[in-house]
């Protein structure tokens, strides 16, 4: 039976669920049947807003881990396409990636005096090259591009970047930009670009945040995870927790509870994921702390004496630095014993 669709008709379950996603560099899996595959299915499009525009995602992007939670740097995690305002004042698009900030191959057209400046990162490759790479595939554009509005260009100038096979067009909101993609393409046919240079400077990155509903039933979900693999199969399919179940899938608003921080995080190992669950006014009370920076609190349910007291913190911890996880109570044994 899963733990968040019931006994609904058709579950099949070829796949298990990480208790922290693998993106954040979850290891440890539930139990097969845990989970049902509809329901990972359910949560992945959540998944990647989380890794990708939430806050999470700029310690990602800074610290790791990258792709599946791999710690090889050739899998490091890349940002979104973001504005980056450059030491000196200049206007480009780039991303994160271990921590530095990166600029994607970029054409800036002054719209006032139809100059041209074409931006490329600084690599191996010849600039002239990386030109002739990014007109090749702006001869392909067919309309559909990332818009990022930058209300700082006004209306003297649209910035083209291309990266990863994917078109960005960033402009204020005093363009309208479809009045120019007509004109773009014709500028690749016969362009006579006025300077070409590199940039790997110090700046500063504008980033949209995006927190809501959808990032707060994965913090929820993280949550309900871990007391499935603390406490058991049997104990999270105790109807008491129906209110949390139906809000991690979405039949129903989600709350994520004012809180203080997690006490006393330095205890855990460096950045590691935290999840630890308490007894706040007769409430079931989960709280999820990421990268030790970040905490979240759900009302897991009503607090059950007999069931829920121990003589032991209840919690789980992801190093995922080290590519271990264990509970709360193995951890604290062992550090008693000075063996981690």
């Amino acid at each position: 039976m899963c733990i968040y669709l019931g006994d609904e008709e058709s579950l099949t379950y070829h796949n298990r669920e990480h208790i922290f996603p693998a993106g954040l560099g979850g290891v440890q899996m539930l139990p097969s049947g845990y989970v049902s595959d509809q329901a990972n299915a359910l949560f992945s499009p959540l998944e990647l807003q989380l890794m990708h525009n939430s806050t999470i995602s700029i310690n990602r992007a800074m610290e790791g881990p990258g792709k599946r939670g791999s710690l090889n740097p050739k899998h490091a995690t890349e940002s979104e396409i973001y504005k980056y305002t450059t030491e000196d004042g200049m206007i480009e698009l780039a991303y994160i990636k271990s921590g530095i900030s990166n600029s994607i191959p970029q054409l800036h057209i002054y719209l006032q005096n139809g100059d041209l400046q074409f931006i490329t990162p600084k690599t191996e490759i010849d600039y002239v090259e990386s030109f002739n790479s990014f007109s090749q595939a702006m001869k392909n554009f067919s309309n559909r591009f990332v818009s990022i509005k930058i209300n700082e260009l006004k209306d003297t100038k649209i910035i083209i970047g291309y990266w990863k096979k994917k078109y960005y067009i960033a402009f204020s909101d005093m363009i309208h930009i479809g009045n120019y993609l007509p004109k773009i393409n014709r500028i690749f046919q016969n362009s006579a670009i006025k300077n070409v240079k590199s940039h790997n400077t110090h700046g500063t990155f504008e980033i949209p945040i995006k927190e809501d509903s959808a990032t707060y039933r994965v913090y929820a979900k993280i949550a309900f995870n871990s007391l499935a693999y603390l406490k058991g199969l049997d104990y999270v399919m105790d109807s008491r927790f129906n209110k949390i179940r139906d809000a991690i899938i979405g039949k129903t608003n989600i709350t994520n509870l004012v809180s203080p921080p997690i006490s006393s995080p330095k205890i855990f190992p460096p950045s590691a994921h935290v999840c630890i669950f308490n007894n706040v006014n007769n409430k079931l009370i989960g709280y999820v702390c990421l990268y030790q920076a970040f905490s979240f609190a759900f009302e897991m349910s009503t607090w059950d004496t007999a069931r829920d007291h121990s003589s032991m913190p209840l919690g789980y911890i992801c190093d995922w630095q080290n590519k271990k996880e264990y509970s709360i109570e193995y951890w604290i044994k062992h550090i008693a014993n000075n063996q981690i």
